[in-house]
């Protein structure tokens, strides 16, 4: 069973909600000022929420990937697919998305990736877009550019941009130097 990511960030985004509500109600840093006790109470709950957001071998595991170890590509890969929003989540996912890059990946590994980043590119800019097209670059294939291809057509301004950024990059043939965007026509 995959571990509730989506569940878990739409609780910290909550508990950051009331932690700034209730740093708001603070006038005084006096600790035995009930708004100040509000205050330090949502503080720990953030945390709590902040740490319950990952599963307990989260890190250990993204650790484990940098070292070489595979055991735990699936649950990397099921949180860039849940592609969760809160607190520091795009640090993490860069993290996941340096690591992955590393490290030899199934076919069905591949795949489920090709369907993140198509997913990054159609819906949204982010932090870690850059790391998604370096992702890109390693994970280069044909399916992968029929898809940006697609993206190109029908879809708002914003997502054909990112295609066309995405594609720009990739090498002229897969395998190839890799392109800088920047250099290209938008």
């Amino acid at each position: 069973m995959p571990f509730p990511f989506r569940q878990h960030a739409a609780i910290v985004r909550e508990k950051q909600a009331a932690l700034h509500a209730a740093f708001a109600e603070v006038r005084d840093r006096y600790a035995g000022s009930p708004a100040s006790q509000r205050w330090h109470r949502s503080v720990e709950e953030f945390y709590a929420a902040l740490k319950a957001a990952y599963p307990s071998d989260f890190e250990a595991t993204l650790n484990g990937l940098r070292r070489g170890d595979r055991e735990g590509v699936d649950v990397l890969i099921e949180f860039l697919e849940a592609d969760p929003m809160f607190f520091r989540s795009g640090y993490t996912k860069t993290k996941v998305l340096r690591a992955l890059k590393g490290v030899p990946l199934t076919t069905s590994q591949v795949a489920r990736l090709h369907a993140v980043i198509l997913g990054v590119v159609s819906n949204r800019w982010s932090r870690e877009f850059g790391d998604y097209v370096r992702l890109a670059l390693k994970l280069d294939h044909p399916n992968l550019r029929a898809g940006l291809r697609a993206l190109l057509s029908g879809h708002g301004a914003e997502t054909r941009l990112r295609a066309r950024r995405m594609l720009a990059t990739l090498p002229e043939t897969p395998g190839g130097s890799p392109r800088d965007w920047r250099r290209q026509n938008d």
